[in-house]
């Protein structure tokens, strides 16, 4: 069964939690949950996941979560291999006509 989840475009929670992990640093699902007003951390987390981010979680003493620094500068999602494809495909194009 497939997860229902809110797109980021659409949904101040997840943005929230976005901006807060942006900085790259470890935080604890209890800062996320004050610092970002935010109940359930581990359904956004899914929900930012589901929407292309890249998330890593260590737990210890605690859960610690935090956005990859790669992804922590771009709300762009990945693109789809069928977009990929098209681009290769354009530019391919472009350097038969003018290469």
């Amino acid at each position: 069964m497939a997860i229902h989840c809110a797109k980021i475009e659409n949904s101040d929670r997840l943005r929230r939690v976005h901006s807060l992990l942006c900085d790259g640093g470890w935080h604890g699902t209890r800062k996320i949950m004050h610092s970002a007003d935010v109940c359930a951390v581990n359904t956004v987390i899914a929900e930012l996941r589901a929407n292309g981010f890249e998330i890593a979680t260590r737990c210890g003493a605690g859960c610690h979560i935090r956005i990859t620094p790669r992804v922590a500068r771009t709300t762009e999602k990945p693109k789809s291999v069928h977009q990929k494809r098209r681009q290769s495909v354009n530019i391919s194009i472009f350097q038969g006509h003018f290469g």
